[in-house]
């Protein structure tokens, strides 16, 4: 789908598009997510207050509240504090995180990383495959 609007004005984000939140809830891997924490990128909208609310989420670590001064998140963190739940800031101690595939190998720490050849067993003595052959 595209997101170009249509003659309705409706988009794909606006419509077709479930929030990070509650796509959660929906699919989480337990029973419920009583007293659980919720981990998202933005400080959720109103409506995905009501759904933490409902679904009794104990705390919400978010990482930016770049839409604080909008009336969906201003209710929504009045919400959030008359249900009794936490919703704090994550401030990581790096500003990015780096994951260098080609290094993965070269740390072992300690433990032997090699690839073993397969060992084959002729006349009761253990060659390589190689030398079987």
């Amino acid at each position: 789908m595209s997101a170009d609007k249509t003659t309705t004005g409706l988009t794909v984000e606006k419509g077709h598009v479930c929030h990070a939140e509650l796509n959660a809830v929906l699919n989480k891997n337990s029973t419920d997510v009583k007293d659980c924490t919720v981990y998202v990128a933005l400080f959720p909208c109103n409506e995905c207050a009501k759904v933490l609310i409902q679904s009794r989420i104990k705390e919400v670590v978010y990482y930016s509240d770049k839409y604080h001064h909008k009336v969906e998140f201003v209710a929504s963190r009045r919400m959030l504090d008359m249900a009794g739940i936490k919703h704090r800031q994550y401030r990581p101690k790096q500003s990015q995180i780096v994951i260098d595939f080609t290094l993965i190998d070269k740390m072992n720490n300690g433990i032997d990383t090699s690839i073993e050849e397969p060992k084959v067993v002729q006349d009761g003595q253990v060659t390589s495959e190689v030398d079987a052959k």
